[in-house]
């Protein structure tokens, strides 16, 4: 597996995990 591969699915599952988390924190904030 290339380097450049490696990084780019990296940097696409850091991106996953933000949107998820951001989406678990706005929906807690408008459940309230």
């Amino acid at each position: 597996m290339p380097l450049a591969e490696t990084s780019t699915n990296m940097r696409i599952m850091l991106q996953r995990r933000k949107y998820e988390f951001t989406k678990k924190s706005t929906s807690t904030l408008f459940n309230c």
